[in-house]
């Protein structure tokens, strides 16, 4: 019996996926075991229907080339070489890449300027004559973070902190969006008067911020309970699944840089997973109170556990009975 395959959408985000990744991913029907023979299913856009049916059933052969020639991709894949000290200078950095796909296509680097930029970007010093790793560069290598996003989260973040702005939801917006990896989180021209308005409040916090990573931008507000805006929902959730990762690089970062601020970055944990804003924390952190309940307590003036003996018969009176069970609960144990 014929394998099948089915690709349901040809993006990631706002990127379109390589076809020579879609090609892997259908390569994966038909394996010797079934026959040779498979069948692929591909849902796509109306708009990108040309360009993959093109490159999908084309029979042209495809040229490959390394990327490594490109001095952040070189930083990105030697620093964890620095890190576990096989690589510690010019030379043995030459050694490394001897071995490389680049290398075979004849691909030379000026490795002086790879380490003066690992240098300027904080990841790598030298010690006794020799690049060793920083707490930065094992914090990028731990986490498989490319050192110029590290460099920009320790520095976006170290301004909110000393504008003692954390606790506006912009500000942190700006501080996880406004990093290199997200040059081409493009937002749709749907999203123009969103964006307008993001930009305006980033603005008035005294940041500024590329266009060209509005779209994390936009997506960064909707996970921290802001306004929705159209085709943001999908980078929403890519970014809300590996913001685990982000946080424990931000974490250590947090302790490197003596910031102080763990009960910041536990309350943004908090945020992150109820898709709230600052002005809700308090309420989910409340047992049995989720986003739904907290913006309906919000709405009727409740801002803390405090407040819910003052407004208890309005919440009486026009909440959801299972709501006010739970205000019942709290408020015997908070007396």
């Amino acid at each position: 019996m014929a394998d099948r395959v089915v690709i349901i959408g040809t993006k990631r985000g706002f990127e379109d996926i390589p076809i020579s990744m879609l090609r892997q991913m259908a390569g994966r029907a038909g394996r010797s075991y079934s026959g040779g023979i498979g069948n692929v299913d591909v849902f796509l856009l109306d708009d990108d229907f040309d360009d993959v049916k093109e490159g999908l059933v084309g029979s042209g052969k495809q040229l490959v080339n390394s990327f490594l020639g490109e001095i952040s991709n070189v930083a990105f894949h030697l620093l964890p070489e620095v890190s576990r000290g096989n690589v510690y200078d010019v030379r043995t950095a030459m050694a490394w890449h001897k071995n490389s796909f680049h290398a075979f296509q004849g691909g030379l680097i000026d490795f002086e300027k790879v380490f003066d930029y690992l240098v300027e970007l904080e990841v790598v010093e030298v010690r006794d004559g020799k690049f060793c790793s920083t707490k930065m560069g094992d914090i990028s290598t731990s986490f498989y973070f490319r050192p110029e996003d590290v460099y920009a989260w320790k520095d976006n973040f170290e301004q909110v902190f000393d504008l003692g702005v954390e606790n506006e939801d912009m500000a942190i917006v700006w501080a996880l969006a406004n990093v290199p990896r997200e040059v081409n989180s493009r937002s749709s021209w749907k999203a123009k008067e969103g964006k307008i308005r993001c930009l305006d409040e980033i603005n008035v916090l005294g940041f500024d911020i590329d266009d060209s990573k509005m779209g994390a931008a936009l997506s960064w507000l909707r996970i921290l309970g802001g306004f929705h805006c159209p085709d943001t929902a999908s980078y929403s959730k890519v970014l809300k699944k590996d913001f685990g990762r982000v946080l424990s690089a931000l974490k250590m970062l947090d302790v490197y840089r003596g910031w102080d601020m763990e009960d910041f970055f536990n309350r943004l944990q908090v945020q992150v997973s109820y898709s709230v804003g600052s002005e809700l924390y308090p309420l989910v952190m409340l047992e049995g109170i989720g986003k739904v309940y907290a913006q309906s307590l919000y709405n009727m003036g409740v801002t803390s556990g405090e407040d819910l003996v003052e407004c208890f018969s309005q919440i009486e009176s026009e909440c959801d009975p299972r709501l006010v069970k739970t205000v019942e609960r709290l408020i015997h144990d908070i007396s």
